[in-house]
């Protein structure tokens, strides 16, 4: 998926958000709604009238997003619907084209300690090992396998049918077809975790050890011959920031 600017994607985040399996993990994606169910019965009605108009074969355009995003806007008023659209632009993550800038950086920060920047005292990964338990989605994973063992709801069945997901029960599951809803679920919890983290991070870090963390990603964009694909390159460590 690419930034939400395109019907497709932003119709994946209907239909996902507009599962009964998906309702709990809101508050852990980053939505905070007062009335979630209300918010998820508009979902379904439009979803439905959309099915019910084009079929099966096609995938409603910008007009049928403007007219959701506008019900979304009468239901929750203009804050929180700028809440909502602002999530839905620079937290929700479904493949690093979403987030480049966030995504590019979670691939550089190191996941062991000997993978510190050559220059950057040892004693900093303890910084970079809070950081990273405090992205993880390790205790959400267990409660979305705890889902998958639930019976579907008939909603959550015709959704499952009409746009062929499919649970992912172990690691070693591999489709030739069909994705898993919970893919986008856990991942976007990850970002949400992450922008919230960010800042706490960087606190440990002096601004000459920022740059220099800033040089070796620049570097290793380079090395992963991805400097087209990142827009503007890797950002700086302060210019980096959560927008909701």
């Amino acid at each position: 998926m690419t930034h939400p600017e395109e019907p497709t994607e932003w119709n994946s985040i209907f239909e996902l958000l507009s599962l009964d399996r998906v309702l709990p993990f809101y508050e852990d994606m980053g939505i905070s709604l007062p009335d979630k169910e209300r918010f998820v019965t508009l979902l379904r009605q439009m979803l439905s009238q959309s099915h019910d108009e084009l079929g099966p074969g096609r995938v409603p355009d910008m007009d049928f997003v403007e007219k959701v995003l506008n019900k979304i806007r009468s239901l929750l008023g203009d804050e929180l619907f700028e809440q909502f659209y602002r999530w839905s632009v620079t937290v929700f993550y479904w493949a690093p084209s979403d987030q480049p800038q966030w995504s590019i950086w979670d691939h550089i920060l190191p996941r062991r300690s000997h993978h510190l920047p050559r220059d950057l005292s040892p004693d900093r990964w303890s910084a970079v090992a809070e950081f990273q338990l405090a992205k993880s989605a390790g205790d959400v994973e267990q409660r979305a396998t705890a889902q998958k063992h639930q019976p579907l709801s008939d909603w959550d069945t015709q959704m499952y049918t009409r746009h062929n997901y499919r649970d992912q029960n172990s690691p070693d599951d591999v489709f030739e077809e069909g994705i898993d809803p919970f893919s986008p679920v856990t991942s976007t919890i990850e970002m949400n975790r992450m922008q919230l983290a960010w800042p706490k991070l960087w606190a440990h870090f002096s601004d000459d050890e920022k740059n220099l963390f800033w040089r070796y990603g620049q570097a290793k964009l380079k090395e992963w011959e991805l400097e087209e694909t990142v827009a503007g390159g890797v950002p700086h460590p302060d210019s980096l920031r959560r927008q909701l």
